[in-house]
């Protein structure tokens, strides 16, 4: 019996070794890395960092720019001869699902072909308004999920994401966004951040990527060191801040150092910190931004922070850099600074412009035999290194995956991407979401009886139009509400030309706008009201997002018209506007779901979160959310006053109620219990499990030694 038993627990403890070794992508088989680079060219070295991406591609005999959806023969000459370590995908490039699924196919037949090494394959699907995937589920947005403040919510998202981006091919995830949304006036971040608060997003952040991880896809911390609290986008100009590295690692830090060992990759930003670095360099002599900063990415990141993981650039295009240094002289910069590769360095559009590639790579060469930046091929080596052990380690290097059909690989992705599974959890996710701010009179939820009346469905724009209406026939799908239910749904951004001129101050409401919407809601008792600003400038009372639906307001009030008013743009902040003027006040934290830096797509797609909100409304579901800011009191020039706080962090109302106590949690010790450990993660196998294993087979062994 005693061999039975000893023999059982040596199986069981094998067994756990085996998994835990097939979690970290340990095999006999496996390639020495260090002796592949040994056999590298310094060209392929060079290229093997280097990540471009091809929005456009012409070949020879075409005439006009086209977006780039599949690979032609003059493009994978180009990718032949190159041989590049990776590629970032657009929404123009993924079209469809099968679209995309050739076009990874292909990325990796060719690459694998020419060197042996598959790419790192990766694009931006945050979810919310940065998505690429075109067919896929777009999820409510990081904001949405900082005001679910659900670790099960986040990491859902990341499963749902992960598995999609998978299926089609894509395997490295621009994503989580990471940065801390201390600023209202930011710009660039608004809704892309979880929250303002540190500790929510660290924590909202590691369950992210936790589901990315599950989902078999590598996750990206962004914007490295933090583009919370800039006041200037860098894909226009050089934001600078003034944080010393002290306050660095009280804030922006936090979510690195949190999930430093979670993050795969982590990509840089294009900031001037000039207490933490004031070199200078470029046409014009300016603080070298992070991206380009030996102090911030080697000193800090790697010797500070201890991060092992890859630094990737982000897209070196963008004005930050493209204005301030020529593409040779950045791309020398950045693998100076400590960047292991280097995101869109040029742009190559056609086969006549390959030999800029060739240059680039010259001068890089160059750089290294002049040792210009204190650049060497060791630190190429040292790159190119941890570039092969992360594929390595994640399965990327394992060649078999790439030798099933694409015509299999197709039908796979179409029963995941955009699944109905996936959209039933989204439409859960969307609906914690949703934010009661205040609920005066205990309106919501609001009854389905009209008595003769229409309810109007207020957008702001048109884009939001169809979310509207696919909120309502869901409802309707779901006996929630009558067929019969009597509506219009219309946009005020059409109606801004009425009002001729800019007004100055609240009292000077156009009367034209007041006559006119007096009239326009005459047929109707209930009013659904989207508001949506992505700059502070548009809180100002001349703007025509904020007086439209003060007019909206005032009319409605006085006509007595019950109104849901909800924020739903890039910056949920335009609530502390209208806390005088409405008495049911939600946010939904967006109104629609594309690309923003895409022009290619959709301005009609949307997201969940428009819908989510008529199930709130309609007693579908309560509201759950919980406000992931603070939104100050707002002048009449739309600048904030710091000095007052309107609706805090943490803040709700449940309903029946018509106030609540804004909450503080504990994240870091939720986040601890939340992730049980990473063997559990890794392997299915809980430590625990481990430990009395452990001590079963150590208190037998000791038994037997006795006897």
């Amino acid at each position: 019996m005693r061999k039975i038993l000893l023999l059982f627990l040596i199986l069981c403890l094998l067994s756990v070794v085996g998994l835990f070794l097939n979690s970290m992508n340990l095999s006999a088989n496996d390639v020495d890395i260090e002796s592949v680079v040994a056999n590298m060219s310094l060209d392929e070295k060079i290229t093997q960092k280097i990540m471009p991406a091809f929005r456009t591609w012409n070949e020879s005999n075409e005439t006009y720019e086209k977006n780039m959806t599949l690979i032609t023969p003059e493009l994978e000459f180009y990718l032949e001869k190159y041989k590049f370590g990776g590629v970032d995908l657009y929404g123009m490039n993924t079209v469809s699902i099968e679209n995309t699924v050739r076009l990874c196919y292909d990325f990796q037949r060719i690459s694998i072909n020419s060197s042996g090494i598959p790419m790192l394959i990766c694009t931006d699907q945050e979810g919310g308004n940065v998505t690429r995937i075109g067919g896929g589920t777009m999820t409510p947005g990081n904001m949405a999920l900082g005001a679910t403040q659900s670790y099960d919510d986040g990491k859902q998202v990341g499963l749902i994401i992960g598995e999609e981006l998978k299926a089609l091919g894509i395997n490295t995830d621009f994503a989580p966004v990471v940065d801390i949304n201390t600023n209202p006036n930011n710009p660039i971040t608004g809704r892309r951040s979880f929250s303002s608060n540190t500790e929510l997003v660290s924590y909202m952040g590691g369950a992210f990527s936790d589901g990315l991880h599950l989902g078999g896809v590598l996750s990206t911390g962004k914007h490295f060191p933090g583009h919370g609290d800039t006041g200037t986008d860098s894909h226009s100009g050089l934001p600078v801040s003034n944080k010393t590295l002290s306050q660095l690692n009280q804030c922006e830090f936090v979510p690195y150092y949190t999930n430093l060992n979670n993050l795969d990759c982590i990509m840089t930003a294009h900031i001037a910190l000039p207490n933490v670095d004031n070199s200078t360099g470029g046409v014009e002599n300016i603080t070298l931004p992070a991206t380009l900063s030996y102090k911030i990415l080697t000193e800090v990141l790697r010797d500070q922070m201890k991060y092992q993981g890859v630094i990737i650039t982000d897209a070196m295009e963008m004005g930050a850099i493209e204005q301030n240094f020529n593409e040779s002289d950045a791309l020398i910069r950045a693998f100076a600074a400590g960047n292991d590769m280097v995101l869109q360095p040029f742009a190559v559009y056609s086969l006549s412009e390959e030999d800029k590639a060739q240059m680039m790579i010259d001068d890089v060469k160059e750089a290294i035999r002049t040792n210009q930046y204190n650049l060497t091929e060791k630190k190429i080596d040292e790159s190119v290194t941890r570039i092969l052990k992360l594929k390595q380690k994640t399965g990327i290097m394992d060649l078999s995956q790439y030798q099933q059909p694409v015509e299999d690989k197709i039908k796979n992705a179409k029963n995941i991407v955009g699944s109905i599974g996936h959209h039933e959890i989204e439409r859960k996710i969307a609906d914690d979401c949703i934010t009661l701010l205040k609920n005066d009179k205990n309106q919501l939820p609001w009854s389905k009886t009209q008595n003769g009346k229409k309810t109007l469905f207020l957008a702001q724009s048109e884009s939001s139009r169809d979310a509207f209406q696919f909120g309502i026939d869901r409802l309707k799908g779901d006996n929630v509400l009558p067929q019969d239910y009597k509506y219009d749904i219309d946009y005020y951004q059409q109606y801004n030309y009425l009002s001729n001129s800019k007004l100055s101050s609240l009292n000077e409401l156009p009367q034209d706008q007041i006559d006119f919407w007096r009239s326009k809601l005459m047929d109707y008792d209930k009013i659904v009201l989207i508001t949506s600003i992505s700059s502070a400038s548009e809180n100002a009372i001349s703007a025509y997002q904020t007086y439209i639906p003060k007019c909206i307001l005032k009319v409605a009030k006085e006509e007595n018209k019950e109104v849901v008013l909800c924020s739903a743009g890039s910056l949920p902040y335009d609530v502390a506007n209208y806390k005088n003027d409405a008495d049911v006040i939600t946010a939904c934290y967006g109104s629609r779901g594309h690309d923003v830096t895409d022009p290619s797509s959709s301005s009609l797609s949307y997201g969940p979160n428009i819908p989510a909100l008529l199930d709130v409304i309609f007693g579908y579901c309560k509201p759950q959310g919980y406000f992931p800011v603070d939104a100050y009191k707002i002048n009449e020039d739309g600048t904030y006053d710091f000095n007052e706080i309107v609706y805090p962090f943490g803040w709700r109302v449940e309903l029946g109620n018509i106030s609540s106590n804004p909450i503080s949690p504990d994240f870091n010790n939720n986040y601890i219990l939340s992730n049980d450990s990473w063997l559990m993660k890794n392997t299915g196998i809980p430590l625990l499990f481990l430990i009395i294993l452990s001590i079963a087979l150590a208190i037998y062994l000791g038994k037997r030694k006795k006897l």
